[in-house]
């Protein structure tokens, strides 16, 4: 068999499995990690994942969609993290601390998918992908959630709830920012001091959004 006919072979077998696409997409991720996200085209991840050049364009009709199912992928395991932590957490620890927890360790453990997801390497408004806004959305809504029990709130749309939530987001994400960047060091904390630096980070919550207490 040459090689031509070998990579139809391997395209033929991973249609008829159905795990082309996510074949294509842990492709895309080994090269992300490895090579960063310039490296990740259509025609390298075919070649990564020993498909023939013309086999993605069956799923992804170029680089951004790519990107985009790589990214819902990442956004995927970012809630799996956060729920993960949560379910485990200590007694004095509740969700929004837990969710914040796993969050920064996403970001200290997937750097590359991270910076995928938060940064502008791709536009979510060009993604015809009405999966990865859910699931982005998911992420989202789960640290809501957590906001929400944190100050023992339900959840709304009020303009008050929703700064709050939004200064939860950006308390977390900004630790998560600061570790990639490689401003803090997070990773080198212990668990029980990551613990109290992030509960430290939400006091700031607590001060924020006392008001929807009253």
């Amino acid at each position: 068999m040459n090689k031509k006919n070998k990579a139809t072979a391997t395209d033929n077998k991973s249609y008829h499995h159905g795990n082309l696409p996510d074949a294509l997409i842990s492709a895309a991720e080994d090269l992300l990690d490895s090579e960063g996200i310039e490296a990740v085209t259509l025609r390298a991840v075919a070649r990564q994942a020993g498909v023939s050049q013309a086999a993605p364009y069956h799923h992804f009709k170029d680089k951004n969609s790519l990107l985009g199912a790589v990214a819902r992928r990442g956004f995927e395991h970012l809630i799996e993290v956060m729920q993960a932590r949560a379910e485990k957490h200590a007694p004095e620890e509740d969700n929004l601390t837990s969710y914040g927890i796993g969050y920064v360790e996403f970001s200290i453990d997937n750097p590359s998918a991270f910076s995928l997801m938060f940064g502008p390497a791709f536009d979510f408004e060009t993604i015809d992908d009405p999966a990865l806004i859910e699931t982005a959305s998911n992420a989202f809504h789960l640290l809501e959630q957590g906001l929400a029990d944190h100050i023992g709130v339900p959840v709304s749309d009020t303009k008050e709830f929703k700064t709050a939530t939004l200064t939860a987001w950006s308390l977390v994400h900004g630790l998560a920012c600061l570790e990639q960047g490689e401003r803090i060091d997070l990773s080198a904390l212990s668990a029980e001091e990551r613990l109290a630096q992030i509960r430290r980070v939400f006091s700031m919550v607590d001060f924020q959004a006392g008001f929807l207490q009253q």
